[in-house]
């Protein structure tokens, strides 16, 4: 599933930031973990970073754990504002637009 643009100029993006289920590197993500560490990153400032990088260009507003309706498995379901103060949140939010993200 793709992001979907909420608010087009405040840059509110929503989407699944993991789900569990196997990832590309065969990895499985408990959701049990993600249950505990989600109130910890957001009083940390819920920091989104771009592809594991230690780039910031945005913060999570809100997550919801729920059920993935393609997989019936739980996920964090994230509402996320973009940032817009340098170039390279300008390249994000672009490539969010364009469909490059997917999550």
């Amino acid at each position: 599933m793709a992001l979907e643009v909420l608010n087009q100029n405040d840059r509110i993006i929503q989407g699944w930031g993991t789900v569990e289920i196997k990832d590309k590197q065969n990895e499985l993500l408990p959701i049990e973990e993600f249950k505990k560490i989600m109130p910890v990153i957001m009083d940390r400032g819920g920091v989104v970073t771009d592809s594991h990088s230690n780039r910031v260009i945005g913060k999570i507003l809100n997550y919801e754990i729920k059920k993935h309706p393609e997989t019936g498995k739980e996920g964090v379901f994230l509402t996320v504002k973009i940032f817009d103060d340098y170039p390279l949140d300008d390249e994000i939010w672009q490539a969010i637009k364009d469909g490059e993200y997917t999550g």
